[in-house]
């Protein structure tokens, strides 16, 4: 980034953090960049947070799938939680303290199978997919928002492609004449209701246009039962092979190999996906308030927003909202499915829009500066 021309990028910019190689690094850029730009939109447009304040959150979020953040230790509890009673556990621990002594207990097995989780495929796949859908998703939106940031509304008559999403960009050119109807808008609560249209607009547009990337990150994290198992087995090899040649030549030895490969396997598979799923499931906002996606949104609405007037937005929230004026059933255990989604959405934004929380910074000065300089914050 290097510094930013207009206190938001420009399109020469976007472009140049979308053409980020290191997919880590990009997302860092990205997230710093819809900030900016969330902010400016702020000066330019009062009252409430457009679509790129929640995405710095979303952005975020997806930075820590990116980086597989503390996948491994997150990993090795949640397997030792469900194996701490099970008799192969304990049986293994006597085996390997005989072989090794001390340092080698459940515990060692338990960071070994952690480590092992870093590197599974589909935990592998989702973190490409949420890094594709990033940079896709910024080189589209947030390109259009700094386009409107520099030439306004006037920009929107041309250059958008038509027809309905994914394709066509009906939707982004429909969300930015709100957003311009509202700048001219006097009444906060008018003002409030087009800034929502608009937000929800965008929002339909970039989930209809991730959707099948979405779809992929949920569908790595069900990891394949062979490969899973083989590269235990592969590990657990590894870890014999530094003990007496004889430890696998007893009954004891074959038993406790075999039930652990079984067991460590099937528990490695079921807590990396319940790990992967729950960071896919969740947005960590301002604050360190984290949302469950599965859970409702909480209420209550804005005053501004509690009752809708505005005839667009009314028949926009009934296209995708199926308890009107009510977060009741916005919570969903499908995050695959597009109207669940935007029924979370829709209830979501108009919640939060008017949390002047959203417009706080994603990371600390320190990082901040080193992000704008294309650098990793301290703590990666």
């Amino acid at each position: 980034m290097n510094g930013v021309e207009h206190g938001y990028p420009s399109l020469r910019q976007v472009a140049a953090i979308v053409d980020t190689g290191d997919p880590v690094r990009r997302n860092y850029r990205i997230t710093v960049g819809y900030w900016q730009i969330a902010r400016a939109m702020r000066d330019r447009l009062p009252g409430g947070a457009t679509w790129c304040a929640f995405g710095t959150w979303a952005s975020r979020q997806a930075g820590t799938s990116i980086r597989k953040e503390d996948l491994e230790r997150a990993v090795a509890r949640g397997v030792q939680a469900r194996l701490e009673h099970r008799p192969i556990l304990h049986e293994a621990r006597r085996v390997l303290r005989g072989t090794w002594g001390a340092s080698h207990d459940e515990s060692y097995l338990l960071r070994l199978v952690g480590n092992l989780s870093q590197g599974l495929p589909g935990i592998d796949r989702t973190a490409a997919a949420l890094a594709t859908g990033n940079a896709l998703i910024f080189g589209e939106i947030g390109r259009e928002f700094s386009r409107y940031l520099m030439d306004g509304a006037s920009a929107f008559g041309d250059g958008l492609r038509p027809g309905a999403s994914p394709e066509g960009q009906d939707l982004l050119r429909s969300a930015f004449t709100h957003y311009a109807a509202a700048e001219q808008t006097g009444e906060a609560g008018a003002r409030a209701q087009l800034i929502l249209l608009g937000n929800v607009q965008v929002a339909l547009h970039e989930q209809t246009v991730a959707h099948p990337l979405i779809r992929e990150a949920l569908d790595s994290a069900l990891l394949d039962v062979a490969d899973t198992r083989r590269r235990v087995v592969s590990r657990l090899d590894a870890l014999l092979a530094g003990g007496p040649v004889g430890v696998l030549h007893t009954g004891l030895g074959k038993r406790v190999f075999n039930g652990l490969a079984d067991e460590l396997s099937e528990e490695l598979r079921a807590v990396a996906r319940m790990v992967i799923t729950e960071r896919l499931m969740s947005i960590e906002m301002p604050k360190r308030e984290v949302l469950r996606l599965g859970a409702d949104v909480p209420s209550v609405f804005p005053s501004s927003l509690a009752t809708v007037t505005n005839d667009a937005l009314a028949e926009q929230l009934a296209a995708l909202d199926p308890t009107p004026d009510s977060t009741v059933g916005s919570g969903t255990a499908d995050w695959s499915s597009l109207s669940d989604r935007m029924h979370f959405l829709a209830d979501f934004f108009r919640r939060y829009q008017e949390d002047p929380s959203l417009f706080a910074p994603p990371f600390s000065d320190v990082d901040l500066r080193a992000i704008e300089q294309n650098g990793l914050p301290r703590s990666s």
